[in-house]
């Protein structure tokens, strides 16, 4: 977490990590990474939390070719690598 939080603010973007103990004390408006794997997105829905969600540009192009499994997924691979190249 540490070296996404230093990425961040060498862009200038200012950041705090909190301890999900802390998440709910939340009372306006912020910015998270979109949650990809788990339970994390219930978890925010349904806890009604104010996450405007942001999205790296290599998931969003990636996800089209996640609907079969990894396996599929992976034939996918080089073709993502040379879009982002």
């Amino acid at each position: 977490m540490k070296i996404k939080k230093k990425r961040l603010e060498e862009k200038s973007i200012d950041t705090e990590i909190i301890d999900l103990s802390e998440i709910q004390n939340i009372n306006e408006s912020s910015y998270g990474l979109y949650p990809t794997v788990g339970e994390n997105l219930d978890f925010i829905n349904t806890n009604n939390l104010k996450i405007e969600f942001l999205y790296r540009k290599l998931d969003q192009f990636s996800w089209q070719y996640c609907n079969k499994g990894f396996f599929n997924f992976k034939n996918y691979i080089p073709k993502i690598i040379t879009t982002f190249n």
